[in-house]
């Protein structure tokens, strides 16, 4: 049963990411664990840190729901939560969310940050109150609240064309 129950606890806190990368193990680390069968929620509190192959998040405390066997959602909230996925290949660039609160919406391929939101991906850099990233289109949109403005640094991608 403690075997099963665990085995729950990771598939939980498994965010959503391409097939391959889905079959690679998830380690996670954190002061304690609480999981719940019955409603399918997994809390990972203190110093957490989860990595399956080339994701990291980091957080002082993450959560995850499922429902039939599937992951959901999953938050991570911390000083600030952390998101890392490594590039996915030689030409790619690292993406990075730091936000007070990050959102995973798993169905939706939706990540929202909250909270002194900030995405890098290489040298690129957004700041804003929130942060909304779809992975499938590759689409951000950054506002602020109140008197809160977005921030952006682009930096210009060399050519590929020869003068």
């Amino acid at each position: 049963m403690k075997r099963v129950v665990l085995l729950l606890g990771l598939l939980l806190a498994m965010p959503a990411v391409s097939a391959e990368r889905r079959d690679e193990p998830v380690s996670i680390r954190a002061d304690r664990i609480d999981l719940n069968e019955r409603t399918g929620r997994a809390l990972y509190v203190g110093r957490v840190k989860l990595v399956q192959g080339a994701i990291t998040i980091r957080a002082d405390r993450l959560e995850a729901w499922q429902r039939d066997g599937r992951t959901i959602r999953t938050l991570a909230v911390g000083r600030p939560a952390s998101f890392y996925q490594a590039p996915a290949t030689p030409s790619d660039e690292a993406t990075e969310f730091t936000a007070a609160r990050i959102d995973y919406y798993v169905p939706d391929r939706i990540v929202h940050a909250s909270g002194n939101a900030v995405a890098a991906r290489g040298q690129d850099r957004f700041q804003a109150t929130t942060l909304r990233y779809e992975t499938g289109p590759r689409r951000l949109s950054a506002g602020g609240q109140g008197h809160g403005r977005v921030s952006a640094v682009l930096h210009p991608k060399p050519s590929t064309l020869s003068p």
